[in-house]
């Protein structure tokens, strides 16, 4: 019991101490991205991303949590490795049926709205389908890593390929390249960083080729569509739906400012309220079921992520309004509102979702988180419809306070 607490402990350190170099390294190279590439180009990137984002999210299925929540369960038949591998072959149909999906419905998104290079040139999105495919398949086994607590290798390969992928994209930028060169450099980095990550993580769990227990996919199946209909009413709310939501109706110049925002608050709560959110769901099924033990366990959880979040997110808060222009320079000063907006809500809602969801789910709280879930994506998509065309900062708050509001019911 003692070397896995100090397993765990020793995770969260390298967690925060890899995202912090990797965060810092990756807003240098922003920067320069920001400040070399023109604002319609930059709208397009950061549109890219978002259909990365969600298309990512949507056919992952919930298999990451699943994966993570029930890999120790497994470890105790000796069933990782088949565990593992039925979980990967499911992974690969998803990945088949995402590029069928961005092929169909993508070029008839890309004429919708002002990105020129992405409705020019519909077969980019067989390769931003490729980017996806290969994510997918890179994701379940970094989640394997973070559930054995191998942390400083799972960050170290995810922030070593987030620098390469940062300065690949400069390079790019710097030489003058075009959307059709990012997207590229997308699906190269995305793919050999699939590959080591899978040879990182399969020494630990070759050998273990037991059969799975009758039911056992089923369980881990069931658990992570519940999670991933939690994680899927948050990301309604989120900026990557945000901005593809928005990109019709408003002009590139306005949504490279929001893609700076979205960029900025995500890079904000990826020091704090990420990194604790991937230990939560293994850090609690490490204890025992004794419903004191998880009450102690809940409330550590808690109180720790609560004192991260207010006092990082503060700091950035009070930054936020000199920082902007001084970096990024005089034509993103506009994205300073943007920020503002949506650094508060996006936080409290990753808390929530990050430390108390699932500590819900730990407890068996299926019920009430969903009911929750389905109540805030139905006040998320009615608040979108209304204000839609709204400016950028009145969609922000009228979708965030509404999220925010409802969420707290979690906490009931």
């Amino acid at each position: 019991m003692a070397a896995s607490a100090q397993k765990i402990v020793s995770a969260l350190h390298a967690n925060w101490l890899l995202n912090a170099v990797g965060l810092v390294v990756s807003f240098c190279a922003g920067v320069v991205l920001v400040r070399t590439v023109p604002p319609l180009l930059f709208a397009e990137y950061s549109a890219v991303l978002a259909i990365i984002g969600v298309a990512t999210f949507v056919f992952e299925a919930g298999g990451n949590s699943g994966l993570t929540r029930y890999f120790h369960d497994a470890s105790k038949t000796g069933a990782r490795g088949t565990f593992f591998r039925r979980m990967q072959g499911r992974r690969a149909i998803a990945a088949v049926l995402c590029g069928a999906a961005l092929l169909a419905l993508g070029p008839l998104y890309a004429r919708a709205t002002h990105f020129d290079s992405l409705s020019a040139r519909p077969w980019l999105f067989a390769v931003i389908a490729g980017v996806v495919a290969t994510t997918l398949v890179r994701l379940l086994a970094h989640y394997g890593l973070l559930a054995l607590f191998e942390a400083r290798t799972a960050l170290l390969y995810q922030q070593g390929f987030q620098i390469l992928r940062a300065f690949s994209l400069v390079a790019v930028a710097m030489a003058g390249g075009t959307l059709v060169h990012i997207v590229v450099v997308l699906l190269v980095v995305a793919a050999i960083e699939a590959a080591l990550v899978h040879r990182a993580l399969w020494p630990h769990i070759r050998a273990e080729r037991a059969p799975l227990p009758a039911g056992f996919m089923g369980q881990a199946q069931k658990f992570g569509a519940l999670t991933i209909l939690d994680k899927g009413c948050a990301m309604l709310g989120g900026g990557s739906v945000l901005l593809l939501v928005l990109a019709p109706h408003h002009p590139a110049t306005t949504i490279a400012l929001l893609g700076l925002a979205i960029d900025l608050v995500g890079k904000m709560v990826s020091l704090t309220v990420m990194p604790l959110g991937n230990f939560v769901a293994p850090y609690l099924s490490q204890k025992s079921e004794s419903p004191e033990l998880q009450r102690r366990a809940i409330g550590r959880v808690v109180k720790l992520s609560s004192l991260l979040y207010c006092f990082s997110i503060g700091v950035g808060m009070l930054i936020l309004p000199g920082f902007v222009p001084l970096v990024y320079g005089a034509p993103y000063a506009a994205a300073v509102p943007v920020a503002l907006a949506m650094v508060l809500p996006t936080a409290f809602e990753n808390w929530v979702r990050g430390s108390c969801s699932p500590a819900l789910l730990q407890g068996g709280a299926y019920r009430q988180l969903s009911s929750l879930n389905l109540l805030q994506a139905a006040a998320t998509i009615t608040v979108l419809f209304l204000v839609r065309e709204q400016d950028v900062v009145t969609v922000i708050l009228a979708v965030g306070l509404t999220r925010c509001a409802v969420a707290t019911g979690t906490l009931l």
